[in-house]
Parts: structure tokens; C-alpha cells; sequence
């Protein structure tokens, strides 16, 4: 990857973690579902395993699009010695168990019963509970086939089949290396055991790709029931999946390969599952045509928002907005804010670098990058030693940034530099005046300054509109004297501001902390 795909790459993760459900939403949901299975294993005459499948199951469940909707667990309920139950017991036997307890059958939505699945309404979450039977002596990982109950009428219930705990593990096996390798580290990080780590607790890049996508479904379909479904998308992109090590590679594959996985079986458009190859995703296309031409249709506009989009994004704050029109606006922004936050706290910590002009901030070291130094936040009296004169300061300066230059005139130091904060943003003019005893001026100028005409743009001394001008707020007096190199300070310093810039331009936050200096501008700086 290159520079700015890394940077996409590294924002994807912070919206992730925006889509996904939290850990107090896991473990409520585990806990219910726990008490969901003893209820029924303690009232009937059959072993009773509940399981997560699906979503849950596989660690790619998304929060929903907005606060007043819900996200859904998928629970099979096996009852294990239970193989020659016809399928209306199967159903039936497990319904009827939950109708007895007034908490659980108050929880039974009116529409409770589904096809295959009772249906409880819990707060945050609906749970879909799936009564099944092995189909021979269950064992795993051998023998993991379910039979299952499909209702077509009041009274008439034929069984289908299924095996989600086989398609789990076809899951990890597709990126087994990665998935042992986060297994380790949050096992060791958690000091337990690496088989008690299950896979919902880890977060691989196909596991985060795979989110992605499903929101980017939701929002782009909302209401709409041709939407593609989610075990569609989950098995393609599995399919596709080539053991890439980063979100946005996976993304990008994921994307480009995903539709040669999909077959024609004597003239049938045919998505197979991986561990029951009868059993066809997409045998509704036939019936529903609309719901293939709905999913090209999404996948098209899947690769441009994911591959084209981001890479064509001049600054953060377009690429923001890019991410915002096909994820939506609140995670993306809380992402951007979380990623402005923890370069603030890499910076105090003292692990923010410049690795030159133009290559951007970095939270790690690399060859000839200069450390950060503390500023504007922490008024620290400097301790005065010898200093140098501007020639000095100039050189130094050439030196570090050769592409920039410099005039000396009558005492004054002029110089000039195009800085970029990250390799996704902007390139930006940059003057910086230095008198004799006085402290440097730092300018942004040229071009269209966004949002210069906004009453709270940030950390400024003055600005003129006219002239397309701001002298930048970036220390505080006591932070610098000529003791300390401009070229170590004052430029990554601007560096810096430019970056919380963008993403004040995103969020409509300043995110770099500090002191805001308040000022009487006249009318030509207003």
C-alpha cells in the first residue's frame, strides 16, 4: 500500500469501531441468550444447546442506523436428542416452553412466530431463536448438519437444513493465520486461555470489511426488503477473501472478485453454501428479480464509494464527507474525532512525528522523521540558552526541507513552504516571518482557505478574507525563543495545526486542545 491508502486504511478502523456493537451490547446480549437456553433446557425433556449463528456468531454484527432501531441475534437452539422430532415439534416444542415464563412470552412479538424462528423484542436487540434437531449424532466438527422447521402454513411445517456451526468454521479457516494471530494477542492481553477466545471478540480485516459493506447496504437501501441480505454478502466477500492484511486491501478485493463467485446451475444464478452445497442463497433472484438487479446495483456503488471515492478525496475533510454520504454522518465523524484524539495524545505523550513536508504526521518513528514537541498546551518557561541568529535558522531550515525557500532582507527571515499534514490531505502555503528578538509570524495563504469566513474558525491571531490570509495560532509566547531550531518546531508545529484543521473542517470540532485567543480584529482581518 501506499502512503494514503495506509491512511484510508487506518480511518476505516476508527469507523469500525464506530458500526460496531459495544462490549456491554455483546454481553448483554450473551447473558440473555444464556438465560434464554436455561429456561428451555430446564422445562423439557431434551438436551438443550443454544448457540449464536449468524452476525453474532461471526463477530461481524453492526449497531443499527440510528438509536431507535435494533440489531438482531440469531440463536440456534438445538435440542439434541431430539433426531426423530417431526418439524412441527421441533417448532412447537420450543415455543411453547418460552410462553411459560410471562417475561419471555411478553417478549414474543405479535408476529412472533416466524417461518423458521420465534421472534422476542428485547430493548436494543431482537433475538431469533431457531428450534432445530441434529440431523445425525451431533459432533463437532464432523457432524454439525441441523434439521430445521419451515412453516408454509397454520398447520403445515416441512423441515429444511442447515449447518451454521460448519459455516463458522469455514469462516475462520478462510483466514485461519490472521484469525490465531488475534487470537494470541487478545488472550495474552486479556490473560486467558486462546480456546476460550471466541471469534466475535477479535476484530480480522475481512471481519471489518464485511461490516463495512453491510452498512453501507443498510444505508443505501434503508426500508427496502430487496436489499441484499447479509449472508450473501458475508459468503461472497468470504470467497473473495485472500488473506490481506489490511482493511482496505481487503475492501478493495473484496469488491473487484467477489461477483466471479457467483455460479449458474442449468440457468439458475446459484450462491452456494460453502458446507451444504444444495442449499442456495440467492434462490429467491428467480422469484424476486429485482432483488439481483438490487444487488449489482449496490455492488457498483460499493466500489465506487470504497475504492474510487477515497483515493480521488483531496484533505480529510472531503474525505470525510465521502465517507459520511455511504456510512453515515454520526460514526464517521465520531471516527474522525477519535483519530484527531489520539494523534492529541500521541503528541502528549510524546510519540508524534514529522517525517518531512509534504509526508505527513505519523504516531510512528521512521528514518529521519523529527519528534513533535510539546506546544500551545503545556506554557512551560523555557529555560534560555544560546540561540540562533536567522541565517542560522535559515540554513537549518534549507537543510531539513530542501523543496522550500527563503529571502533575507534588512533583518528579516521570509520563508515559504508547502506543507501536508497527512498524505490524504491538502497541500498548503506556509510563510513564516522572523524578526531580530521578535517571535515568527506563521501565515496560511493562497488558494481558498475553507471555512475562513466562519465566525469560529480556530486558533488564529487574524485573518483577511480579501487576501485569502490567517496568521496561525500555534504556541503559546513562552513555548519558543530562538534557542530552540524552527525548522524542529514552528514547522511541524504548523504541520499539526493543519491537521486538526481538516478535521475541524470534517467534524466542526477542534480537536488539538490549547488556548483560544481572543481578538478585536478590524474590519480588514474579519
Amino acid at each position: 500500500m501506499n502512503e494514503k491508502e495506509k491512511q484510508i486504511d487506518e480511518i476505516l478502523k476508527y469507523i469500525v469501531n464506530e458500526i460496531s456493537i459495544t462490549s456491554s451490547m455483546q454481553e448483554k446480549a450473551i447473558s440473555s441468550y444464556q438465560a434464554v437456553g436455561s429456561w428451555i433446557g430446564n422445562g423439557i425433556n431434551y438436551d438443550v444447546r443454544i448457540m449464536p449463528q449468524g452476525s453474532m456468531n461471526l463477530g461481524t454484527t453492526i449497531k443499527p442506523i440510528t438509536d431507535k432501531d435494533d440489531y438482531d441475534i440469531d440463536l440456534v437452539c438445538l435440542l439434541e436428542n431430539g433426531t426423530l422430532l417431526p418439524a412441527k415439534d421441533i417448532k412447537n416444542i420450543v415455543g411453547n416452553r418460552l410462553k411459560e415464563n410471562k417475561i419471555y412470552h411478553d417478549k414474543i412479538l405479535k408476529e412472533g412466530e416466524g417461518k423458521r424462528c420465534w421472534k422476542m423484542q428485547y430493548d436494543e436487540f431482537h433475538m431469533d431463536i431457531l428450534p432445530c434437531v441434529p440431523i445425525d449424532y451431533y459432533k463437532e466438527p464432523s457432524n454439525t448438519e441441523i434439521r430445521l422447521t419451515h412453516k408454509i402454513s397454520s398447520s403445515s411445517y416441512v423441515d429444511k437444513y442447515s449447518n451454521p456451526y460448519g459455516y463458522k468454521l469455514w469462516f475462520e479457516n478462510r483466514m485461519k493465520d490472521i484469525v490465531q494471530s488475534e487470537k494470541q494477542e487478545f488472550a495474552a492481553r486479556n490473560n486467558v486461555n486462546i480456546e476460550d477466545v471466541p471469534i466475535y471478540k477479535i476484530k480480522t480485516p475481512l471481519q471489518s470489511a464485511i461490516q463495512l459493506l453491510k452498512r453501507h447496504r443498510d444505508i443505501m437501501f434503508k426500508d427496502d426488503e430487496n436489499a441484499p441480505i447479509s449472508v450473501i454478502i458475508t459468503t461472497l466477500a468470504t470467497k473473495a477473501y485472500q488473506g490481506e492484511s489490511s482493511i482496505y486491501q481487503t475492501i478493495c478485493r473484496i469488491l473487484s472478485d467477489m461477483e466471479s463467485y457467483i455460479e449458474s446451475r442449468n440457468g439458475v444464478i446459484w450462491i452456494g453454501n460453502p458446507v451444504m452445497q444444495n442449499e442456495n442463497f440467492a434462490d429467491k433472484w428467480k422469484q424476486y428479480p429485482e432483488r439481483k438487479e438490487a444487488f449489482y446495483r449496490w455492488i457498483n456503488a460499493a466500489k465506487v464509494d470504497f475504492i474510487e471515492n477515497p483515493i480521488k478525496a483531496i484533505g480529510m475533510d472531503n474525505l470525510s464527507k465521502s465517507f459520511e454520504t455511504c456510512l453515515g454522518n454520526a460514526p464517521v465523524q465520531r471516527a474522525f474525532v477519535n483519530y484527531a484524539n489520539d494523534y492529541k495524545k500521541a503528541r502528549s505523550e510524546h510519540k508524534l512525528y514529522s517525517s518531512g513536508l509534504t509526508t505527513g504526521l505519523s504516531t510512528v518513528a521512521k528514518t529521519g522523521s523529527t519528534l513533535v514537541k510539546g506546544h500551545t498546551f503545556l506554557a512551560k518557561k523555557i529555560i534560555k540558552e544560546k540561540r540562533f541568529s536567522l541565517i542560522i535558522q535559515a540554513i537549518q531550515l534549507k537543510h531539513k526541507y530542501p523543496e522550500s525557500y527563503y529571502s533575507m532582507k534588512h533583518g528579516q527571515l521570509i520563508w515559504y513552504g508547502k506543507i501536508k499534514p497527512t498524505p490524504i490531505s491538502r497541500e498548503y502555503n506556509i510563510r513564516i516571518v522572523c524578526r531580530h528578538e521578535k517571535k515568527p509570524k506563521i501565515y496560511l495563504y493562497g488558494d481558498i482557505i475553507e471555512g475562513i469566513d466562519k465566525t469560529d474558525f480556530p486558533h488564529h491571531y487574524h485573518k483577511d478574507i480579501n487576501k485569502q490570509e490567517v496568521q496561525l495560532c500555534l504556541n503559546l509566547p513562552a513555548e519558543f525563543d530562538y534557542s530552540l531550531r524552527i525548522c524542529d518546531t514552528i514547522v511541524p508545529w504548523a504541520q499539526e495545526w493543519l491537521y486538526f484543521y481538516e478535521i475541524w473542517l470534517s467534524t466542526g470540532r477542534w480537536c488539538g486542545g490549547g488556548h483560544e485567543i481572543k481578538l478585536n480584529n478590524n474590519k480588514n482581518n474579519e
